[in-house]
């Protein structure tokens, strides 16, 4: 059964509410509920599903809009169904965002009176909100007191204060939506009109909020970091916060001895130019106590580069300690991936820091851990004790063991795809296209299938494709076989391919813990062959790095003169150049490689022109729309069409990374072409040794 928010059920509503035939767009949504137009595109498949659950028929139309296509009465039936009041209804999480908020702005009691009227509800169901948030509150150790005569206010440390608030805040709005709020709706724009936000920035004034950006952005560039958006947006939080408080003389203080190891950490450094440069713009003294405590909360955010949090050196023998014990009970070799394991120990010397700081991990990804890889996510929940042990922690939330499975996840599926390949054969009985678009879908998601041939499905026999060693028949229709099958929509779509995932992974792991992997069948006809290519590689990495092109921070206006742009980077002849922008634009019809956390797009193709095996990178200074993709960064790789097996596996090693390596992802946002050629440097030449390796063992 799907489950609305609060804030889809005022989409819904607006939709329904309309009885024309006119379509509305998500943009005018977005400007009626006072949100951003990204927000409401999210909100999308969510109220997809709902209207498909209740067969209400509806569509979108491409640059045209949205359509509730029901007629009068079932519309009003929908608005019935919503129990949803556009104008005055507060959900039960927004009222307790406001309530704390009016209560950390004025710093004074409130009278119970003041609530019931703003939200327009009865005693009775403020009393139960006052309940809700006071269990709430017990997690960072706050208590909101309620006297009759005197009021409701809040009892608290000022550091347990400042991390409930943003907390709250992020509950409330979700990471990325409040990133949107703040770039569209705060930052841009001076007539906010939504009562939660207006209340919000009540605190989080904007005058104030410019002046704090521009001195957090101003000594990220001066200290060289590196965050991710979500570290980045926390830390202008976290700033805001503690400088409104201070200038309410409400200043975080450290009973006892104040020696704490912060002050020797480089982060201690940043904040405290950060300090000095608020003390400067607001005319405030900004303690050592309030500077250690942002410095400690700054440690537990996500950072590009890593500092030295905990011991890492104790850190590396628990992580080394934890993946020995759950690779024996995954079967397999995890130890010798040198990027997980700096991966994890990076991630862990962040996570824990959080967890001993209270602060809340959110992992919008827990439930499908849990559901779609239960069994590796016990295998890790039962292995924990080798970290709760060994920092003295009594407890870790499951949303964090669930990102420690990801990692885990991530190495062990590297380990299964390299070592392990998937005969397949494919069968579509609406076309040889649909077939051959379906197939390189398949083959650009998952490396390590291998399709061997496109059958009718009135032609499939178990015997003889038994005889091929097939391990899975893929279809857009119901067969009769006895053979693993799966059946995928034609369009392969995102639940397509997270269903041949589930399958790929399960029949991956079977044939690896049946000590059945694939041979790598040494004919010694081929041998030279293979060791030709693989010693030709080195010339092509080499010829990758001295040749990158890097493009930095230039303004190109539309989609189309960014294609025609890339080809005069790597052809000097206009019509080569033709021939490589039509390569370009058929490869981006077949599928559209785009990463939104950083609004990258990997552009990719096999090329007929006397082009070389090549790489570049664009950082446009604007941002590009096309098909409601915004581009910002663009990663070209460029083959020639009779380029060898190894130079595409090549290519492709360097795409998995891309996608499974959030590290890789925000190295070609932030950084520049140095360090993004180091980061490729170290991938190819560890996908040559291991090529060089495998070579060896077949000589022996």
């Amino acid at each position: 059964m799907v489950v609305l928010t609060e804030r889809q059920k005022k989409i819904i509503y607006i939709l329904a509410s309309s009885f024309t035939k006119e379509p509305i767009t998500m943009k005018q949504i977005a400007k009626i509920l006072n949100l951003s137009t990204r927000t409401v595109i999210r909100d999308f498949k969510q109220i997809e599903d709902w209207f498909l659950e209740n067969d209400f028929e509806f569509s979108i139309k491409p640059g045209i809009g949205l359509i509730l296509n029901e007629d009068k009465n079932t519309k009003l039936y929908i608005i019935d169904l919503l129990e949803v009041n556009i104008n005055n209804n507060y959900s039960e999480l927004e009222r307790r965002v406001l309530i704390f908020t009016n209560l950390l702005v004025t710093n004074t009691p409130i009278k119970s009176s003041y609530f019931t009227k703003i939200f327009n509800i009865t005693e009775t169901a403020f009393n139960n909100d006052f309940n809700n948030l006071s269990k709430y509150l017990d997690n960072f150790n706050i208590q909101i007191v309620k006297k009759q005569g005197i009021g409701c206010y809040l009892i608290g440390d000022e550091k347990n204060l400042r991390t409930c608030y943003i907390n709250l805040i992020y509950e409330y709005y979700k990471e990325q939506d409040f990133i949107d709020i703040l770039k569209d709706e705060i930052l841009n724009s001076n007539n906010v009109e939504n009562n939660v936000i207006k209340i919000i920035l009540k605190f989080v004034d904007k005058e104030i909020l410019t002046k704090i950006i521009n001195i957090i952005d101003k000594n990220i560039n001066f200290f060289n970091l590196s965050l991710s958006d979500e570290s980045y947006i926390e830390l202008i939080l976290l700033i805001v916060i503690s400088t409104k408080r201070i200038m309410q003389n409400q200043n975080v203080i450290y009973k006892g001895d104040l020696k704490n190891n912060s002050i020797n950490l480089e982060q201690f450094k940043v904040i405290e130019k950060i300090c000095l440069d608020l003390e400067e713009t607001f005319n405030i003294n900004v303690y050592l106590d309030e500077i250690i405590f942002i410095t400690d909360y700054f440690k537990a955010l996500k950072q590009i580069q890593s500092f030295n949090n905990v011991d890492n050196v104790r850190l590396l023998e628990v992580t080394k300690n934890l993946i020995a014990s759950i690779q024996k009970e995954l079967n397999t070799n995890l130890m010798n991936d040198t990027t997980f394991l700096n991966d994890l120990v990076n991630h862990l010397s962040t996570s824990i820091h959080r967890i001993k700081m209270g602060m809340k991990i959110r992992n919008p990804f827990l439930d499908d851990i849990k559901n779609e890889y239960s069994d590796i996510y016990k295998i890790v929940y039962n292995n924990i004790n080798y970290i709760k042990t060994a920092f003295d922690m009594e407890f870790i939330p499951e949303t964090e063991i669930a990102y420690i499975t990801m990692h885990f996840i991530v190495a062990y599926e590297r380990v299964l795809y390299k070592n392990i390949k998937i005969n397949a054969v494919l069968s579509c009985p609406t076309g040889v296209g649909t077939s051959k678009i379906l197939s390189e879908n398949i083959l650009q998601k998952f490396q390590n299938v291998n399709i061997l041939e496109i059958i009718p499905t009135m032609k499939i026999n178990d015997f003889t494709l038994k005889s091929k060693n097939v391990d899975l028949i893929i279809s857009t229709v119901n067969i009769n076989t006895e053979l693993k099958f799966i059946k995928l929509n034609p369009v392969f779509d995102y639940d397509s391919e997270k269903a041949l995932k589930r399958v790929i992974f399960d029949i991956s792991k079977e044939k690896l813990n049946n000590n059945s992997i694939l041979n790598t069948e040494k004919i010694n006809t081929y041998l030279n062959d293979d060791i030709y290519k693989t010693l030709k590689l080195s010339d092509n990495i080499l010829s990758i790095l001295e040749n990158f092109k890097f493009i930095n921070n230039i303004t190109i206006l539309s989609f189309e003169n960014l294609l025609r742009f890339i080809t005069t980077l790597f052809l000097d002849n206009d019509k080569e150049q033709k021939i490589l922008y039509s390569e370009l634009k058929e490869r981006l019809d077949l599928s559209l490689p785009y990463f939104d956390e950083i609004d990258l797009l990997l552009l990719h193709c096999s090329s007929k022109t006397n082009v070389n095996i090549n790489m570049g990178m664009i950082n446009l200074k604007n941002v590009i729309n096309f098909e409601n993709k915004n581009i910002k960064h663009i990663l070209i790789m460029i083959l020639p069409e009779n380029s060898y097996d190894i130079q595409r596996e090549l290519l492709s090693e360097i795409s998995f990374s891309l996608i499974n390596n959030q590290a890789f992802l925000q190295t070609i946002k932030f950084s520049d072409k140095e360090t993004i050629l180091n980061y490729l440097k170290n991938i190819m030449i560890n996908f040559f040794t291991e090529k060089i390796n495998k070579l060896r063992k077949e000589l022996k």
